[in-house]
């Protein structure tokens, strides 16, 4: 299925702008913002059969999942988004544990889409595109990330090292 280029382009700039303004510091945080821009973009931009929850409990074959956003279409399951916050560093191992939950949505649900959203600071900018996809991830999953150190083409972002010695001060 195709993804959705507002939360391939716009909601990774928006997370990476509200870190420089110091309102993300940790995986909660990031959580709440995509949150509510998701909210807010879906409530101007689409019609009102949308709706975002956050963190609604499924219940599938074999238990129950978890994800950090869900979209419906009206009441169908259409999207799921599992966020990750790696600021300290980027690490395969904590993202693992969110790829078992789509694995399981994947073979219970009809789901159209999932996203990997993850806010990392690094200097390798493709460092999501690193890892190959597993065969039952091709046309279902879609890693999206949010460097706050370098934009998409590599270059040091403007008032980066600023940035980080305040958020440094405040949030470690």
């Amino acid at each position: 299925m195709k993804a959705d280029s507002w939360i391939l382009r716009d909601l990774p700039k928006l997370l990476v702008d509200d870190w420089y303004k110091l309102l993300i510091s940790t995986e909660f945080d990031v959580q709440v913002a995509a949150y509510h821009h998701l909210r807010k973009a879906y409530d101007r931009d689409r019609h009102l059969q949308w709706r975002i929850r956050a963190q609604p409990l499924l219940k599938v074959r074999g238990g129950e999942v978890k994800p950090d956003i869900v979209i419906y279409k009206g009441t169908i399951l259409y999207d799921v988004i599992e966020i990750k916050c790696l600021l300290d560093g980027f690490s395969w191992t904590r993202i693992e544990q969110d790829l078992k939950k789509f694995r399981t949505l994947q073979t219970s649900e009809g789901l159209r889409h999932a996203y990997m959203l993850v806010v990392y600071d690094d200097d390798v900018v493709a460092g999501l595109q690193g890892r190959d996809k597993d065969p039952w991830m091709k046309n279902f999953l879609t890693f999206v990330g949010a460097n706050v150190r370098r934009s998409a083409t590599g270059r040091l972002r403007a008032h980066y090292a600023s940035t980080r010695r305040r958020w440094t001060k405040y949030y470690r």
